[in-house]
């Protein structure tokens, strides 16, 4: 299965937003997503250290228990979750022909570092 960044940008959007901080395992689910493409998404969140579950997986198929998202996880997500700075890492990732978190991050920091320096004039190091 290929990785799909909008689903795991979509996934940890939805993660935050049902995480209550109890301990309890947050159900996850995305409109329109086939539910093995999701848990394959949140495996890949774990292995990227995004995410913390367990896997759940059983004689009837894959499953991934989403217990919290990490530091990391919120980190990655303050940088790309407003809707334009996501299209312009998209794009940035685009014209680069690099598509790995690391590359996603590193452009979000870098439209991040540059409208703050266009709206304040202060440059700062992310």
């Amino acid at each position: 299965m290929k990785r799909d960044m909008d689903l795991i940008r979509l996934l940890l959007l939805e993660i935050e937003e049902k995480h209550d901080g109890t301990g309890r395992a947050v159900n996850v689910q995305v409109d329109g997503r086939p539910r093995d493409e999701v848990t394959e998404h949140l495996f890949m969140l774990a292995e990227a250290g995004l995410i913390e579950g367990r896997d759940a997986s059983h004689l009837q198929g894959r499953n991934f228990l989403v217990l919290r998202m990490t530091w990391n996880g919120h980190e990655f997500l303050d940088g790309i979750r407003d809707p334009k700075i996501w299209a312009e890492t998209k794009e940035g990732a685009k014209k680069v022909g690099a598509f790995s978190l690391d590359v996603f991050s590193a452009i979000a920091k870098g439209i991040v570092k540059k409208k703050i320096a266009d709206l304040s004039g202060v440059e700062i190091d992310l």
